[in-house]
């Protein structure tokens, strides 16, 4: 029977001292499990171990199954690229931003630009006619126009990842909210993309990246391997103060609170590593 041969990693990411490595469906972690200090409390803290390995060890010590270090954006990157070595560095990294919620409340979810964005250009789709329909193409919008538009929806002809409408053409959409709405593509007055100043509108789409909670995790791509330290902690900063805010305006509607656990920064082919942000 062969043995699996160990990967080759980088000298510099494997003798980083503070790694907390979460396991991922993509990839083994690499850092092997070690036996975990104790701190002031008698409490395991836990050193380039698996979430996995601290819990069990916690459960047969009887401590805290949470007392994993996150590691910084800097450390966490420098090991995802030891990973990456060899691979497409346009590939993204990921953001699993997980939240400590309660049934019932409504999800953490939102839209933001990112000074430095990874994510592809958007098909926006524009309902509207006249001159809305003049101004929505000169904008920028890919697909525009008001019955055929909705005509080609109902045939199932959903080739757009936006979709805004003119207050005068709303009415239409009564047609295809049942198909648009479970896809998160039916405009609200809410989320401003049902409005008469579609040129403002049409730019949001363009470049805002939207995200939404599911099943108590926010995911989405937040930069790419060939960002810099600087360019990729400018994303996470900003979005997680986004969130955060998000948060806090869900907990002064209800009784009980949520709050953010935990915060995994991931790519394609290596283990996701707890940050700290």
């Amino acid at each position: 029977m062969l043995s699996r041969r160990p990967a080759r990693l980088c000298p510099r990411a494997t003798n980083l001292r503070s790694m907390a490595v979460v396991k991922t469906r993509h990839a083994q972690p690499i850092v092997q499990p070690t036996k975990p200090s104790e701190n002031e409390h008698g409490q395991p803290i836990w050193y380039g171990a698996t979430v996995r390995s601290a819990h069990k060890w916690s459960r047969k010590k009887g401590g805290d199954p949470n007392m994993i270090q996150p590691m910084s954006i800097s450390e966490a990157m420098r090991y995802i690229r030891a990973a990456e070595v060899g691979q497409n560095q346009k590939l993204p990294y990921d953001i699993a931003i997980k939240i400590d919620t309660i049934n019932g409340v409504a999800p953490v979810r939102g839209a933001i630009l990112f000074p430095k964005g990874s994510k592809k250009p958007s098909v926006v789709c524009v309902i509207a006619d006249g001159d809305a329909a003049k101004e929505a193409r000169e904008a920028g919008a890919s697909i525009v126009g008001a019955e055929e538009v909705v005509a080609k929806i109902l045939d199932g002809a959903i080739q757009f990842d936006k979709c805004i409408a003119h207050p005068d053409s709303f009415s239409l959409l009564s047609k295809v909210a049942r198909i648009l709405g479970p896809r998160n593509l039916m405009p609200s007055v809410k989320r401003g993309t049902v409005t008469k100043d579609l040129t403002t509108a049409i730019k949001d789409a363009l470049g805002k990246q939207d995200y939404r909670e599911q099943q108590g995790v926010v995911r989405l791509p937040i930069g790419q391997l060939d960002f810099t330290e600087e360019e990729l902690e400018t994303n996470i900063k900003l979005l997680m103060g986004q969130v955060k805010v998000k948060v806090q305006e869900i907990n002064k509607t209800t009784k009980k609170s949520i709050k953010v656990a935990e915060i995994v920064l991931s790519s394609t082919h290596a283990p996701g590593c707890v940050i700290k942000a």
